[in-house]
């Protein structure tokens, strides 16, 4: 029978294994210390830039703000001021140019024809068929006149309110309806009969577009 004898202490005895083990705790333990320090700096200088950066862009605004604000203002006026302007423009070209209408017209009425009244009515808003709001103008005119064939004035005076100088702004020309009757008989200081014929005219202009 053989007999193995172990003669060393606990604390004498070694590991077999090459790496000590305690040791790489050790080691492990100081690296994850290590490592947590250079985190924990490096939040902190993170931290501490972030904090500049936002002071230093509170006072950059702090600066710019009051400019901010004039631009701001200055650009809301712009637009006002632009949206006035265009409904100036809009009135402008929806508006009859009466002065020149009035003198064409005058171009135009037969010497036999003698105007009593001249109205000019408008209306703004949309028509039936469109979205889009426009002006409309209707000239109404009223008359008298003398002769053998009072009708025939009339009718030249509607034939140039239709011609080519007013069609592109005429919309239609009528009379209405007893718009050519014959309201008195007047007699002359020698006597003589006298028919006086009075007449009405109405001419739509064509609308006219805001846009």
């Amino acid at each position: 029978m053989t007999y193995h004898v172990d003669l060393l202490l606990d604390d004498e005895r070694r590991i077999a294994s090459p790496v000590n083990m305690r040791l790489v705790l050790r080691v492990g333990a100081a690296v994850v210390a290590v490592v947590s320090l250079l985190l924990i700096v490096a939040l902190f200088v993170k931290s501490r830039e972030a904090k500049f950066q936002s002071e230093a862009a509170q006072a950059q605004w702090a600066r710019l703000e009051p400019q901010f604000k004039y631009l701001t203002e200055l650009r809301a006026a712009r637009g006002e001021l632009r949206a006035a302007s265009l409904l100036m423009e809009s009135f402008r070209r929806t508006r009859l140019p009466l002065g020149d209408e009035l003198a064409e017209l005058q171009a135009g009425i037969p010497a036999d024809i003698q105007l009593l009244s001249l109205r000019v009515t408008h209306f703004a808003g949309k028509q039936k068929t469109s979205t889009i709001a426009t002006r409309s103008y209707e000239l109404h005119l009223t008359g008298k006149l003398t002769g053998d064939d009072p009708k025939e004035s009339v009718d030249s005076l509607l034939a140039y309110l239709s011609s080519p100088a007013f069609s592109n702004r005429v919309e239609a020309v009528s009379v209405p309806n007893n718009g050519f009757r014959k309201e008195t008989v007047r007699k002359t200081p020698a006597g003589e009969p006298r028919t006086v014929w009075f007449f009405e005219l109405n001419c739509r202009y064509r609308p006219r577009s805001f846009e």
